[in-house]
């Protein structure tokens, strides 16, 4: 193809929305999640207008009609939504796609040569750099380091995560793939497909990434049974040992690559974990998916609302999972089709399912009627549509626009050439949609103004300057920012200033707001219940502690705000359990010996007391002065999880019975 042929609209506007894989800014906490959408939504806006001009009818297809009733039903699950501030990011996201699917349609309705070879020129490039980036980040990381599952997190290429990269590399291999079979390309073009493929599927093992493994296998196998099916004739014996080698010596490079570089028993031990559902990452996702399935059953037909699982979530414990650390705070639930049955129901299920489903049912009708060279190519499309389905029941590629923007190329190929489904419109429905991604550049605008002051108030609250955090985190929530990128209220922020400040007053206030935007955070139960004790609302207190201490009984603040609130009440026996959960929990025990050293006095002589036997009455007190003997009954009684009482009541016995013998 010619020069002056690429150089037109569709494909420079193609270019643009894939060099959204580039845009990051560290101006704002997540690099990369706002500032790649706020560029996509600014070149989205910038196509539609461009198409306002161009006297064409305005063309949707059935696919485009299904995700619109999906949008407008989202609309709904907004207003029900405890969290609008997010839940409008991702309705923004949402309508995005939508307008991305029905600009890219249009611009290439009825010209599926012309898509294939500009997407084929974009993909090739773009995905180079982004695969070159990642080996290179390899390279550096494995020069310094013996590479194992963990270290591999630092390889990210532009995707600001290894998981991420990993499934763009996938889905680009598979676009790619498919479209290397286009014979328009000149031979360059189709050689260049084999160092990219083997290079690909060398670092997809060399990632480590589970979900990503899966879906290679899926999808490949996908591709191999709809050959053996469809298009059994398209492959002949030369193509199919070409394959065969090709997949053979990227799996050896990346077998060889990772065995001179990296940990093997780590990779080994990583391999296994896939079936091990006690171990790590799958345990964690197996509890989120109980947890999402006990959400779903408590609003079935409409859901929750847009965001909200990140905060219903929490109400459900932390379980077994990496959030018992006190420090980690899931925001997805790992597979992208139960968020959405949380979220949104029922009937936002059976919307973005009838999406998908339609598609697959363009795929294979298509497939059975095409020609030849085109069914092989619709079937290696195929597989990638199945692999990117696959990486939803696992991850949650909905998230990102990266990722996102490849599911939009495995989508539009079933759309393209499809006229039966296809209608036209008046040219008023052009200004309609500008309109809407206008909306949406403004919401994502405002969105990156907010996160960069939240930014800025971080720094200063790292650098104890208290007032102008302040002055920062509450510029920050005035533009419709509730949440930090972890579910944190910014409320929560503003109120530990005011602490730092020995404003308990203000404090209040503001942990109060927060409790209300999130009734479930561990960090702002913890501190309201202390500020509530302060004020003498020592029952709500008590309250805040136990919920938080049902939602994670391995947060070691909670046990010892409440010994301390049971201390003050006088009741001993909840005071010493509390603080001995503590100290089995906490890192920096020993920072609290005299809490220790007060509670065992208090305990002790609770029980001298109210003891009749003048000689273990003795024995008692011997313990209370004999501070090294107190501290060993302290920690024997930890170390063996036995009450305190009955543990200084053994020794008390044992001392006696060895000073009459």
């Amino acid at each position: 193809m010619s020069l002056k042929k690429f150089l037109n609209f569709p494909f420079l506007f193609l270019a643009l929305i894939m060099a959204t894989v580039f845009c990051c800014s560290t101006k704002v906490l997540d690099p990369n999640l706002i500032p790649k959408t706020l560029y996509l939504s600014f070149i989205l806006t910038v196509g539609l207008l461009v198409f306002l001009f161009n006297r064409t009818y305005h063309k949707i297809h059935l696919l485009i009609v299904i995700y619109f009733v999906y949008v407008l039903y989202s609309v709904s699950s907004l207003v029900i939504s405890g969290n609008t501030s997010d839940g409008i990011i991702e309705l923004s996201k949402d309508v995005s796609f939508l307008l991305l699917l029905h600009l890219l349609f249009n611009l290439y309705f009825n010209k599926i040569c012309l898509f294939f070879s500009h997407l084929w020129s974009v993909l090739i490039v773009i995905g180079s750099v982004v695969l070159l980036y990642g080996v290179y980040q390899y390279i550096q990381l494995a020069s310094n380091f013996e590479v194992n599952h963990v270290l591999t997190y630092q390889v990210n290429s532009f995707l600001g995560h290894r998981n991420l990269f990993a499934q763009f590399i996938l889905l680009t291999l598979f676009l790619c793939l498919a479209l290397r079979i286009d014979t328009g390309l000149n031979k360059l073009s189709r050689l260049s497909f084999i160092p990219f493929s083997i290079v690909a599927i060398a670092m997809i093992f060399i990632l480590q990434v589970r979900a990503v493994w899966l879906s290679f296998i899926v999808g490949g196998l996908t591709t191999i049974i709809f050959l053996v099916f469809f298009s059994k004739s398209s492959l002949d014996k030369r193509s199919r040992i070409k394959i065969i080698i090709l997949a053979t010596v990227a799996m050896l490079a990346g077998g060889a690559v990772y065995y001179f570089t990296g940990n093997l028993p780590s990779l080994l031990t990583h391999i296994h974990s896939v079936v091990d559902f006690k171990q790590g990452g799958v345990n964690d996702r197996l509890e989120l998916w109980k947890n999402s399935v006990t959400l779903f059953t408590e609003n079935p037909w409409f859901g929750s609302g847009l965001s909200s699982w990140k905060v219903e979530v929490l109400n459900l414990g932390v379980g077994d999972s990496l959030a018992r650390n006190s420090t980690t705070f899931f925001q997805r639930a790992h597979n992208d089709f139960l968020q959405i049955m949380v979220e949104r129901g029922l009937l936002g299920l059976f919307a973005i399912l009838s999406f998908l489903g339609c598609a697959a049912w363009l795929y294979l009708s298509q497939i059975i009627r095409s020609s030849k060279k085109e069914k092989l190519l619709l079937i290696v499309l195929f597989g990638g549509f199945v692999s990117y389905l696959c990486v939803s029941l696992f991850s949650f590629p909905n998230e990102r626009v990266e990722v996102k923007l490849l599911s939009i190329f495995l989508i539009l190929p079933t759309m393209i050439n499809d006229k039966i489904r296809t209608y036209n419109f008046k040219l008023l429905w052009k200004p309609v949609t500008l309109f809407i991604s206008v909306l949406t550049l403004l919401v994502f605008t405002n969105r990156f103004y907010s996160e960069t002051i939240l930014k800025k108030a971080m720094q200063f609250r790292d650098q104890s300057n208290s007032e102008l955090s302040i002055e920062l985190f509450k510029k920050a929530k005035s533009h419709n920012l509730v949440f930090d990128p972890h579910s944190t209220p910014i409320d929560w922020y503003i109120g530990i200033e005011y602490i730092n400040q020995n404003n308990l007053d203000s404090a209040y206030v503001y942990f109060s707001k927060s409790y209300a935007h999130n009734p479930y955070h561990i960090h702002v139960l913890n501190n309201l219940a202390s500020i509530e004790s302060t004020r003498s609302n020592f029952e709500k207190s008590k309250k805040l502690l136990s919920s938080s201490v049902r939602i994670n009984p391995y947060f070691e603040k909670t046990w010892l705000n409440l010994s301390i609130l049971y201390y003050n009440e006088g009741n001993l026996d909840s005071n010493i359990h509390c603080f001995m959960k503590f100290w089995e929990l906490s890192n920096d025990a020993s920072f609290y010996t005299k809490h220790r050293e007060r509670f065992c006095n208090a305990f002790i002589d609770n029980l001298v007391q109210n003891e009749p036997n003048e000689q273990l009455r003795n024995e008692l007190i011997h313990i209370k002065f004999n501070k090294a003997w107190q501290i060993k009954i302290f920690n024997k009684a930890v170390f063996e999880k036995r009450t305190f009482k009955s543990q200084v009541m053994l020794d008390a016995r044992y001392a006696l019975n060895l000073n009459e013998k």
